[in-house]
């Protein structure tokens, strides 16, 4: 049998073997985070700049229409206007003509 300093000593030992082996299972799980954080970084950084670019060109083609709006306003403002003094001009040829008040 053995003496209970003996025990206390082995049990001591063990529960030292247990404390390092828990430790090294928890550096060796953080490693394992920090190197599937590094391999994912790639893929992220990739995704990140595909939004980016997405997001840019919506603002773009968001602007190209906006523009493309206005000019097309201008024209039909143009268009109508030419039409009404030509359908003015018209009426005064055929003495049909009256007055108009624009605003």
């Amino acid at each position: 049998m053995t003496s209970p300093e003996q025990r206390n000593a082995k049990l001591r030992e063990m529960d030292i073997k247990i404390r390092l082996l828990l430790e090294a299972k928890k550096n060796e799980d953080d490693a394992l985070a920090v190197a599937a954080w590094e391999s994912q970084l790639p893929i992220k950084s990739l995704a990140a700049e595909k939004k980016r670019q997405a997001a840019a060109m919506q603002r773009q083609t968001k602007l190209l229409t906006d523009q493309v709006n206005q000019v097309r306003k201008q024209r039909m403002a143009a268009l109508f206007a030419a039409d009404d003094d030509i359908y003015e001009e018209e009426l005064r040829e055929r003495n049909l003509a009256f007055r108009k008040q624009r605003f």
